[in-house]
C-alpha cells in the first residue's frame, strides 16, 4: 500500500532545482549510492526548449528535517545532451528502464532508454561505466515499441518504478509502468534475450493514495 509521507511542494524547496520548472527524467549514477551520506543522480530537464542534465547529490536522511542548503545540492551544472556519446540523435529522454542483471557487472550498468524521435517514442540500449569520468556506450541503436510485449497499446511510456521487493527474484523483476493516466505492472527476465511480460494490465492511476489529491 502507498501512502504520501509529504504534500506537494515547489521544486525551489530544494537548491537542486534551481532553474527547473520540470523534471523530464532522472539517472540514478550507479556507483555513487549512499558515498560518505550522499547519493548522486543526473537530472534531465528542458531549457527554451532544449533538454540539459546536471549532476545534483541528495543528502541521507533528506527528509528528516535536514536545512535546505544540507539536503541537495548542485554537483555539475547544466550540460548539453551532446556530452553523453550514447545520446547521439536524441533530443529529449523521456524515461529509463535498468537492465535488472546488468547493474555494475564488469564496471558497467546498462539501460535502456526511452526517446521521442519525431513525434514517436522508440528506445535503445547503453550501458554507464563505474568511475569518475562515467563513460557511456550505445550498445545498440533505436527500436520500436512494438518489441516489447508488455508495452502493447501504449504510443509513450512516461515513467518506470522498479517494484521495490520484486527486483531479480527467481530471476524475475518487476516494474510499474506509467503512461497517460494509466498504469501497469510489467516483468523481465533475466538473461540474454530480456524476455518480458504484463503481469497486471492497466488500472487507473487514482489506485494510488499517493498521487491523488
Amino acid at each position: 500500500m502507498d501512502v504520501r509521507e509529504r504534500p506537494d511542494r515547489p521544486l525551489s524547496t530544494w537548491p537542486c532545482y534551481a532553474g527547473v520548472k520540470k523534471v523530464d527524467a532522472i539517472l540514478l549514477v550507479p556507483d555513487e549510492q549512499r558515498i560518505n551520506g550522499r547519493s548522486r543522480f543526473w537530472l534531465f530537464h528542458s531549457v527554451e526548449g532544449r533538454q540539459v542534465y546536471r549532476k545534483i547529490s541528495i543528502a541521507d536522511g533528506a527528509e528528516s528535517g535536514l536545512p535546505p542548503e544540507q539536503t541537495a545540492a548542485i554537483d555539475l551544472p547544466d550540460r548539453l545532451l551532446s556530452a553523453w556519446v550514447s545520446f547521439n540523435g536524441i533530443e529529449k529522454v523521456d524515461a529509463f528502464l535498468p537492465v535488472p542483471d546488468l547493474q555494475r557487472v564488469d564496471g558497467k550498468s546498462w539501460y535502456w532508454v526511452f526517446h521521442t524521435l519525431m513525434d514517436r517514442q522508440v528506445y535503445r540500449l547503453i550501458s554507464v561505466a563505474d568511475g569518475r569520468m562515467h563513460r557511456d556506450n550505445l550498445e545498440r541503436g533505436d527500436r520500436g515499441l512494438d518489441l516489447w510485449r508488455s508495452l502493447a497499446g501504449i504510443a509513450r511510456v512516461d515513467e518506470f518504478l522498479a517494484v521495490p521487493d520484486m527486483q531479480r527474484i527467481n530471476g524475475m523483476s518487476l516494474f510499474w509502468a506509467f503512461h497517460q493516466d494509466k498504469y501497469r505492472i510489467i516483468m523481465t527476465r533475466d538473461g540474454h534475450g530480456h524476455e518480458d511480460q504484463v503481469t497486471v494490465e492497466d488500472r487507473p492511476l487514482t489506485m494510488w493514495r499517493s498521487l491523488t489529491g
